[in-house]
């Protein structure tokens, strides 16, 4: 009788742990959520910032469509170009266009990954309340502040994360109704995740993997194969600027590595190292140590 007690015992524990430790999770979701929208609606900027500056210059000297056509940094964040003319011309530039649509975008890469681990019943409750925990953790931590509270680079940036999170979804939906109507939909949100900032073109090969593991038939496979073809021929051949973006296609191994072990070390080199005298990096002012 007390080894069946003890046992009933062990198992209720197990729940009830379990059933915490899923709050504790679903907590830190929310938690990161709503912190992430208080400072989005308090700090995003309602003025242009950083790289808005040359691109508002192109924007308000160059005619339609070259205006949205020039290249920017080697990217060509055509349909971005094209939500924030509409911003200049309608909206008189308040940047709270591009500010709401990224920080939508932004929540809804969060909200589709999040409920696609949420509705998958063969995981334990608690990995599923781990797994939206990570979905927000991984989109709104504020380390991304920047890309949040910038509409500029919010816009650009969560558009491709959206259009890539779809393109695997429809991938998926394709594999369960051997659909060649959901490729196209992936092909269809890569194209747009490809003309919103050089990193999307990415999303092309994802899928592709993606299906070869799941085992489509190579024939179907052709859709996005000959969709990256195309538009890599327009973004390097075609489209104003092609030279400035193969420029940018060179690789440089030891050059790109240190810049690497730069980004890596900055908390030192800047923070403590940056106060040493003469401060470690040229660009500190010479006397901050005095500060």
């Amino acid at each position: 009788m007390s080894l069946r007690y003890s046992g009933i015992s062990a198992r209720a524990t197990a729940f009830i742990t379990s059933r915490l430790l899923a709050l504790f999770f679903l907590a830190w979701a929310a938690f990161y959520l709503l912190t992430a929208l208080c400072a989005i609606v308090n700090f995003a900027w309602r003025e242009p910032m950083f790289d808005q500056w040359r691109m508002y210059a192109s924007f308000l000297s160059l005619p339609f469509p070259e205006n949205v056509l020039h290249l920017e940094s080697g990217h060509r964040p055509i349909i971005p170009n094209l939500i924030r003319l509409a911003e200049n011309h309608w909206f008189a530039g308040n940047q709270l266009v591009q500010i709401s649509i990224g920080t939508l975008c932004a929540f809804l890469t969060a909200g589709i990954v999040a409920f696609s681990i949420w509705r998958d019943r063969e995981l334990p409750f608690v990995a599923r309340s781990a797994g939206v925990m990570l979905a927000v953790l991984g989109v709104f931590w504020l380390a991304n502040a920047r890309m949040l509270l910038h509409g500029n680079e919010a816009l650009q940036t969560y558009l491709v994360t959206l259009s890539t999170v779809c393109a695997g979804l429809c991938t998926w939906k394709a594999h369960q109704t051997n659909s060649l109507r959901w490729l196209a939909a992936a092909s269809t949100a890569c194209i747009i995740a490809t003309f919103s900032f050089g990193s999307g073109i990415a999303s092309f090969p994802s899928i592709i993997v993606l299906g070869v593991l799941l085992r489509l038939p190579l024939r179907r496979l052709l859709l996005p194969v000959t969709m990256l073809a195309l538009c890599l021929l327009l973004y390097l051949v075609v489209l104003p600027g092609n030279q400035g973006v193969r420029s940018t296609l060179h690789l440089h191994p030891m050059d790109s590595a240190l810049i690497v072990a730069q980004w890596l070390s900055s908390p030192w080199a800047n923070a403590w190292l940056g106060l040493a005298d003469p401060p470690l990096q040229p660009w500190l002012p010479p006397n901050l140590h005095d500060a």
